[in-house]
């Protein structure tokens, strides 16, 4: 089963914050159709150094907007 959700939290941000998907592509060095793709999960999925990038751009941290609630729990549990 493909449960892949896209980015919600990412996306509600960038509305929020006013921020167009084509200017963070920009900024980050992607296309925009491959940011949308990765945002929406249509393809294949961030590298750890595209999360980097958008985490410095937009000043946001990786555990709130690309971890899943299933792995940060899993994670506290590690821990």
């Amino acid at each position: 089963m493909d449960n892949k959700k896209p980015f919600y939290k990412l996306k509600g941000y960038l509305a929020e914050n006013g921020i167009k998907q084509r200017d963070l592509a920009k900024q980050i060095g992607m296309s925009e159709v491959s940011l949308s793709q990765k945002i929406n999960r249509a393809g294949s999925t961030f590298t750890i150094d595209e999360v980097k990038k958008i985490c410095e751009v937009l000043g946001i941290s990786a555990d709130d907007f690309f971890l899943t609630q299933s792995f940060q729990k899993w994670e506290m549990e590690v821990v």
